[in-house]
């Protein structure tokens, strides 16, 4: 090596970092009160991961029990990955008595998820909500014992169940001795840029910023680091090509002192050059030194991820124990490798030089070998899976099997995307013939919480794949249901041929597939009287004691409501079929929910928007986007009619947005388009409302479906607010009839006739005035 070892770590690290040190302190210092969230935010290598160490290390100072994580670009597919880092090493290293108070009361519900055994036995229950409530209890218990700090690394590439979590905790912290403080690249996406921002605007955060380094403190480290006669013009060079940026000084100061540069005016433009590879370059040259042994060891570790077994990274670079043991101390003296374990990089854009060093054939390589390391050990099936996420399709039918069981757990926890994730690279592997509609099923189930699209496709190739009855008829109703949402023109024929393939052979599945032909023909005046044939025996024997019968219930609730019966004798049935929740928690489409919660909207706001409450922490819990989106679309319309426009302007956003993932074709998305016209116009924003009905173009097959009907309403009050009462009342009079058609005659869901009778009257007005003006304008 052609220069000396530079010790640059902690000193530049904290250097000039008072400000933020003061208010790191002031949350340890907050103590028994806590109920605090502190995010250090900034790009990489600022000095966050710095802060939080120093912050935790004052934390065990004071006393506090300190819980760390770490997010991992890896692993951001891994559920509850970062809950798992926080919590599992104390509860491993805890007395039988000290876990069981740690885990008493509701805390109990989060205890399978730290035992693996117990929660693989337990999938078949969707209990992510159950989840999340125990895992605050677990906070809650810790906190009674001892002031807790949680913190929380690299933020912005952590799990979505984890983060779902935190943004649970959150709004329940106060009172409790409970501070979280969480490190995060603002410029990164995540998993979840909405729950991200949700979390750390929460009105519990303060949010601290590191500033770059200044030219003197930069000018001051180079020379105690480099030598203490350092040019100025060398100095200020190294702050230009770092921009103050602590790690990228400390690894261009590294490079310097490895390739013997000079630190002199003379040598500015070899500088320049070698900053521009200071980062992966520093660290191979700093490999290059260290035996074959280190650099093996520090490849194996990039391949498995931070917070590596020593023993699985040693077989992976097929070291023995001694061998390990002193490529981890080589590693740890030139600041590549964190000196205890589990073993871990330094800091992410270390492990990130090592990885890019790797070869194609290395990485596809390292990461086989890997998940057939993790799987051999009895590893999680989600630990194996993330690995053979990054490795080749190789037709190995035990990937497939643990690509499935992983996607099962994740689905379980209410990880979706991370469940779609596992199951399409199972159909990639691919699997075997026999299994290959299963795994589609699978897929396509999975598919329809986050999108709608994708779902179809993968559930018409299932439907194809399948002869049995029974179970294609299952797929059906999944089928039938998306393409009602997408393209409800195909839904029918689906719903239709499953029913009569059926033939009786299942009444539950026959009632579920009689509901999805109701809904998608009760408002469509060429398929109603057949809608109406299906209902009719729900009149006559309204049963509620299956899922459903309470849809079928629900169904003949919104009818009867929107064709004029009172809300005395309606509301009731609407409440029958929502009793007790169960409507909303058992229907794993989410959306079932929304016609009877609509009739409990004309007696009583607020318990409407409790159910929707309700619904929305289901839909989390599930992971579903569709549900969500669907739940924010009708909870909007009821904010609306409360008069709550600002908040119901935020939600047919929030809505859109999700719509634009799920499938923009999607029904909801129009309804959403329409109650944010609605809103925009209560307020008078009218070119906001008319930019809002524009993005929603239609196929003329839809034109007589009730989501246009909605935004012909829409559309109609609109041109009659912009000075066409003509043009406004042709529309609502057209929209009318066409309301007629369905015999939907309440105003309370659609009030046509009053602005279409305002506009006739000024239209009589206008022409009146046109008569009389020449009388009173012309000579005498």
């Amino acid at each position: 090596m052609q220069g000396a070892r530079v010790e640059t770590g902690q000193k530049l690290d904290l250097l000039e970092r008072d400000a933020e040190l003061g208010a790191l302190e002031n949350l340890v210092g907050s103590g028994d009160a806590g109920g605090v969230l502190m995010a250090i935010e900034g790009p990489p290598g600022i000095g966050k991961t710095a802060l939080m160490a120093e912050t935790k290390s004052r934390g065990n100072e004071a006393g506090m029990r300190v819980l760390s994580a770490r997010g991992s670009e890896l692993e951001r597919a891994f559920s509850f990955g970062v809950v798992r880092q926080l919590f599992e090493p104390l509860l491993a290293s805890q007395t039988e008595e000290e876990r069981a108070d740690a885990l008493a009361g509701a805390a109990a519900l989060a205890e399978p998820l730290f035992n693996p055994e117990r929660f693989n036995a337990e999938t078949g229950a969707d209990s992510s909500l159950a989840t999340l409530h125990g895992l605050y209890w677990l906070s809650a218990n810790l906190a009674a014992r001892r002031p807790l700090l949680l913190t929380i690394d690299d933020l912005h590439w952590c799990d979505l169940p984890s983060l779902r979590w935190l943004a649970y905790l959150l709004p329940r912290m106060e009172g409790l001795a409970l501070s979280v403080l969480v490190g995060l690249r603002p410029a990164e996406a995540g998993e979840d840029p909405g729950l991200l921002n949700q979390i750390v605007a929460d009105p519990l955060a303060t949010v601290i910023r590191p500033a770059p380094l200044s030219l003197e403190a930069t000018m001051g480290f180079v020379r105690e680091a480099l030598s203490p006669s350092a040019d100025d013009a060398f100095c200020a060079a190294c702050h230009e090509e770092t921009g103050g940026n602590p790690l990228l000084l400390r690894e261009l100061v590294h490079a310097i002192a490895i390739e013997g540069v000079v630190p002199t005016e003379a040598n500015v433009p070899h500088l320049r050059e070698l900053e521009a590879r200071a980062g992966s370059r520093a660290v191979s040259l700093r490999l290059a030194w260290l035996p074959p042994e280190a650099t093996a060891l520090a490849k194996a570790v990039a391949v498995l991820g931070d917070d590596a077994d020593p023993r699985q990274a040693a077989e992976l670079a097929s070291l023995d124990e001694h061998e390990a043991s002193e490529a981890v101390a080589a590693l740890a003296r030139v600041d590549v490798l964190r000196p205890q374990q589990p073993l871990g990089f330094v800091h992410p854009l270390i492990r990130a030089a090592v990885y890019d060093s790797l070869t194609q054939l290395e990485r596809d390589g390292g990461h086989e070998r890997a998940a057939a390391l993790l799987a051999a050990a009895g590893d999680e099936p989600e630990r194996v899976a993330a690995q053979l996420l990054r490795s080749p399709p190789a037709g190995r039918p035990q990937s497939v099997a643990t690509l499935r069981e992983a996607a099962r757990g994740a689905s379980t926890r209410g990880a979706s995307e991370s469940a779609v994730a596992y199951l399409r690279r199972a159909l990639d592997e691919p699997p075997q013939a026999a299994e290959r509609a299963e795994v589609l099923v699978e897929l396509g189930s999975a598919e329809t919480r986050i999108s709608g699209e994708a779902a179809v496709a993968h559930l018409q190739a299932a439907r194809e794949l399948i002869d049995d009855p029974l179970k294609k008829a299952e797929i059906a109703l999944l089928l039938g249901r998306q393409l009602y949402l997408l393209r409800g023109e195909e839904s029918d024929a689906v719903l239709t041929q499953a029913l009569a393939d059926l033939d009786g052979a299942d009444p539950e599945l026959e009632r579920l597939l009689q509901a999805g032909l109701i809904t998608n023909d009760l408002f469509a005046p060429a398929l109603q009287d057949h809608a109406l044939e299906l209902l009719e025996p729900v009149r006559e024997r309204p049963a509620a004691g299956t899922l459903g019968e309470r849809v079928l219930l629900s169904l003949l609730a919104h009818y009867d409501a929107r064709t004029g019966k009172s809300a005395t004798e309606v509301v009731p049935v609407a409440r029958r079929a929502l009793a007790e929740g169960a409507l909303v928690r058992d229907d794993a489409s989410g959306t079932f929910f929304i016609p009877p919660v609509t009739v409990l909207a004309m007696a009583d706001l607020d318990e409407a928007l409790v159910v929707f409450e309700d619904a929305l922490a289901e839909a989390r819990r599930r992971g579903s986007t569709l549900a969500f989106a669907a739940a924010k679309v009708f909870r909007l319309l009821v904010l609306v009619w409360r008069g709550d426009l600002l908040e119901a302007e935020s939600e047919a956003r929030e809505a859109l947005a999700l719509g634009q993932a799920w499938g923009q074709a999607a029904r909801f998305y129009g309804h959403a388009s329409a109650f944010l016209a609605d809103a925009l116009m209560e307020q008078g924003r009218l070119d906001d409302a008319t930019a809002a009905l524009a993005t929603i173009a239609f196929r003329e097959s839809r034109l007589d479906s009730e989501r246009v009907l909605f935004l012909r309403d829409s559309s109609a009050r609109l041109r009659i607010l912009r000075g066409d009462p003509a043009g406004g009342a042709e529309q609502l009079l057209e929209a009318g009839r066409s309301f007629d058609e369905v015999g939907a005659v309440n105003p309370a869901f659609i009030a046509w006739r009053s602005p279409a009778a305002v506009a006739l009257l000024q239209l009589l007005g206008s022409s009146a005035c046109a008569r009389r003006g020449p009388a009173r304008g012309g000579p005498h």
